[in-house]
């Protein structure tokens, strides 16, 4: 084992960092440049698996360098005194743990989200499933822009060569067998925390190895959208319990889920216009004529009596609904007499956004005077 002043394989040891249960981690310098350290105590030299998880770590480092600056990078890896140790780029930063407690935007977390599913993806394209999945493995190197980086494969597995079984409690699969789908399920959870501040499972107590395969069958978990309704979209929230199914057949793909990510608005299907009691739905695509009007809004007159569908011209469309992207417009012809106007601007055959809360007037023309007034819900 070394210590602060030691020398090993041509590196200083001026620092220590951290003793864990696996390894210990060092500061070091060698010609004149800092790194990181990581020295094994365990496996070792008289550990039965060492010989297979030194033959894994060298595929699998060199497999990392090929991945670019989003994984850590190894710069050597030796044996020395019956240890295993790896040499790394020295990051600066802090884990997404320690990241999280300060930072609650939700939007940088959103980006923090996005980095990760997009690493993942990278790492299985490259046949590694990571195993261990957690906050603490996840370096934030850069807040402005913010830049994450994923670490310690010490036991991910390459082509399917599993050395060791390995896990984090509050982050550990269900399956029997660790696969990209078991990174997806310990994805899910870390995205939850990331986006809402919480773990979806912590509600339910003490955490043992057997009330944890319960919880994880049971579905026995928080949905993102009841810890954090503020941010959490619907789309968002289906995302994320996708990703918790206990059967792993049933888990989204990373494309899936990076597909949300990227987009996490709600799609709007419709429109509805309410004046009183009374009120119309209009799906995207479809168009509202005078016809419609009058079926819907029967009881809905001028200041005279008039039913407000004689405003409106026939064998017209009166209205029409379109969506780009996830996002709901509103457009009505040049060619109609009387006008429609949206939060008080008329509105022409230019499709317009329309949003939640916003009002929508009849006008007439002729009396220069707003004829009925809809109040519009987006669905």
């Amino acid at each position: 084992m070394i210590e602060v002043g030691n020398t090993v394989n041509g590196y200083k040891v001026t620092e220590l960092i951290n003793n864990g249960g696996f390894c210990n981690a060092f500061k070091v310098s060698k010609d004149g440049k800092s790194y990181f350290l990581k020295e094994y105590t365990d496996p070792t030299e008289c550990s039965k698996d060492f010989d297979s998880f030194l033959k894994n770590q060298k595929k699998i480092l060199g497999t990392l360098l090929s991945l670019g600056d989003s994984t850590e990078t190894i710069v050597e890896h030796f044996v020395y005194d019956g240890h295993y140790y790896q040499v790394k780029e020295l990051l600066h930063g802090c884990d997404m743990k320690d990241w999280m407690e300060e930072n609650c935007e939700f939007d940088d977390r959103l980006d923090a989200a996005m980095q990760l599913a997009n690493i993942v993806k990278t790492i299985h394209g490259a046949g590694i499933v990571h195993q261990d999945l957690k906050p603490e493995q996840i370096m934030v190197v850069s807040e402005s822009p913010l830049k994450i980086v994923l670490t310690d494969f010490d036991w991910s597995i390459i082509d399917g060569n599993i050395v060791r079984y390995v896990g984090t409690p509050w982050y550990n699969h269900p399956d029997g067998k660790p696969s990209e789908k078991s990174d997806i399920f310990t994805l899910g959870i870390i995205l939850c925390v990331l986006l809402t501040g919480s773990n979806p499972y912590q509600h339910n107590g003490d955490l043992d190895e057997d009330s944890w395969s319960r919880w994880v069958k049971g579905k026995m978990y928080l949905e993102p959208i009841e810890l954090n309704p503020d941010d959490i979209t619907k789309k968002l929230n289906q995302m994320i319990i996708s990703c918790l199914q206990p059967d792993s057949s049933d888990r989204p793909s990373i494309d899936e889920i990076i597909s949300v990510l990227e987009n996490p608005k709600d799609i709007k299907r419709m429109i509805s216009l309410c004046t009183g009691t009374q009120q119309m739905i209009i799906p995207v695509g479809a168009t509202a004529d005078r016809r419609d009007f009058k079926l819907c809004f029967p009881d809905v007159t001028d200041k005279d009596g008039n039913p407000i569908y004689m405003y409106i011209s026939h064998e017209i469309t009166a209205l029409k609904i379109s969506r780009s992207a996830d996002e709901l417009s509103i457009s009505s012809p040049d060619s109609m007499l009387n006008k429609f106007k949206l939060n008080g601007e008329e509105l022409t055959a230019t499709p317009v956004g329309i949003n939640d809360g916003d009002t929508l007037e009849l006008f007439s023309t002729k009396r220069s005077e707003t004829i009925a007034t809809f109040n519009i819900t987006v669905k």
